[in-house]
């Protein structure tokens, strides 16, 4: 049966046009991906099938001597009718739209039949990457996601042609992109994976670069046959690490984690993994895909860095705390009375040393969160006692930016976490929003509940997160201008200090950019009131 014409056949022959790759030489990086398909699905025949308007022509084929055949007879010529899925034929002689088909009827002829469409937009299907066999066959679910990641590389190289040639220095720029595809082929410099978001992370592709660095093969990992990462990873850092997936997850969100694995020769090595869920239209989540590397070195360069603060850090607060000391006894008078411009003096020395105390510390506590040495002890807390003793506390710093705190009515709502170390992040967010904060203006804080989670909400009236700063907010030593740490005076530590914290109370903080403002918050679990003790 000869196949239809796709509603947009006008549009799709115009993309294909433009792409000037009819009739061009083979390629190395398009037969790459033929010779894997073959490879991995087990047929003789694979093919990089273009569609034009009266025949298919083959950038790429393995197993085949022809170049071209007639649309007519064409089975990829049914495939772009269904730009999004794929198009599997178990037995073609049975298959009413093949059946009369002459590659079908010939000695040997065409049994089996999977193409994936390559889509380069709008709907678009130029072609199919394509497996044909002589027998009947139907692929394997970790054979069909395979098929569809060499057909979106396929795509992605069919990209980057259409990049090049929109530039006017067409030649050059195709060379470099071709190169730069075809060496991710070949030597990406990680793992590449696709599994199912259950406790043992079960694989349905992962690429051969993991025996490099676990020690076993790809096929170890497929369906868990042999092993699987949780295995494989460290015991303490799994609830870590199933906790940030899951929150990115509920939110549509990627993630980015570290953590530690024993290899199959007994080796430590640190690993970075970014990935995001893949959902359906309607939001059901189907798999995960994402990218695992070896930041080994970069740990241990980390860890060298991490002590050497820390044992400067300790070094210096035992003389600072003399000199912070003597400062504070000769100021209170215990040398007799100073002329002015020498009390003023040593006033100046007494800030600076406190400027310095607080670094050492923030230092000091970045260096045990970091290496999870803080101990925390969490409690059932009121959220709102908790907030008007902070308010309380950090109303004079505010008052000297000329700032108001102001705590807004809100539900009766009881939290879990360390009562110290949530006062100390909310003196942070406090105090940064009164520093950036414009003068005569409000600072509000808020209790609210969200999925679950208590809520404390600071939102200022300040200038807002620069775009270029978004990124790097919640990092170490970050600030968004050189200038801030001369003008607003802090360490860059304090967020990232907030986020080791919220991380370690099992809960989160993030911001939101208003018209005339920004918001920063943190999350906690929620907990019941506690019952009150009746007395005997």
């Amino acid at each position: 049966m000869k196949a239809a014409l796709p509603h947009n056949e006008q549009q799709r022959l115009d993309s294909l046009y433009q792409l000037n790759i009819l009739d061009t030489a083979q390629e190395d990086a398009f037969d790459a991906l033929t010779q894997l398909a073959g490879m991995i699905c087990g047929v003789p025949i694979s093919v990089i099938s273009l569609v034009d308007k009266d025949r298919q022509w083959f950038k790429s084929k393995q197993g085949m001597d022809d170049v071209q055949t007639s649309r007519d007879v064409s089975f990829c010529a049914h495939a772009i009718l269904q730009p999004e899925q794929i198009l599997q034929v178990a037995d073609a002689s049975k298959d009413r739209r093949f059946a009369d088909n002459p590659n079908v009827l010939a000695p040997g002829g065409i049994r089996f039949y999977a193409g994936v469409p390559l889509v380069l937009d709008k709907g678009l299907a130029l072609g199919t990457l394509c497996v044909v066999d002589t027998v009947c066959k139907t692929l394997a679910p970790a054979q069909l996601t395979a098929l569809q990641l060499l057909a979106r590389q396929a795509t992605k190289l069919l990209e980057a042609r259409k990049l090049a040639l929109d530039n006017q220095h067409k030649s050059a720029l195709l060379q470099q992109s071709e190169q730069r595809y075809r060496s991710m082929l070949e030597n990406l410099p990680g793992i590449v994976y696709r599994c199912q978001n259950d406790t043992d992370w079960n694989m349905l592709f992962i690429s051969d670069e993991v025996e490099t660095l676990t020690g076993f093969t790809a096929d170890d990992f497929i369906a868990n046959r042999a092993v699987s990462f949780t295995q494989l990873t460290f015991e303490d850092d799994i609830p870590r690490l199933y906790h940030t997936v899951q929150q990115a997850l509920a939110k549509q969100q990627g993630y980015d984690v570290q953590y530690r694995i024993t290899t199959r020769q007994g080796e430590v090595k640190w690993l970075q993994e970014l990935g995001r869920g893949i959902f359906t239209a309607d939001g059901q989540l189907q798999y995960l895909d994402g990218f695992i590397w070896d930041i080994t070195e970069q740990k241990t360069v980390e860890q060298l860095k991490n002590q050497f603060v820390s044992t400067v850090s300790h070094e210096l607060r035992t003389p600072l705390t003399s000199i912070s000391g003597s400062l504070g006894l000769v100021l209170g008078g215990v040398a007799g009375k100073l002329p002015d411009a020498a009390n003023q003096m040593l006033q100046i020395a007494n800030d600076n040393c406190e400027r310095l105390t607080h670094l050492i510390n923030d230092l000091l506590d970045i260096e045990k969160l970091m290496a999870g040495k803080i101990q925390l002890t969490t409690s059932t807390l009121h959220a709102h006692t908790l907030l008007e003793k902070s308010l309380q506390q950090n109303q004079p710093y505010a008052g000297k930016h000329l700032c108001k705190l102001e705590l807004q009515p809100g539900p009766d709502l009881w939290l879990q976490a360390d009562e110290r170390r949530l006062e100390q992040v909310l003196t942070n967010l406090l105090s940064n929003a009164a520093k950036f904060s414009p003068a005569n203006s409000r600072v509000l804080i808020s209790v609210s509940l969200h999925n679950q989670q208590v809520e404390i909400a600071v939102q200022d009236q300040g200038p807002g997160i620069a775009d270029g700063f978004k990124s790097k907010i919640f990092q170490k030593f970050s600030q968004a201008d050189a200038a801030d740490s001369r003008s607003k005076g802090g360490t860059g530590l304090g967020l990232a200090i907030c986020k080791e914290l919220m991380q370690a109370m099992r809960g989160e903080i993030g911001y939101q950019n208003l018209e005339d403002g920004c918001r920063f918050y943190i999350r906690l679990p929620l907990a019941n009131q506690p019952l009150a003790v009746v007395p005997e």
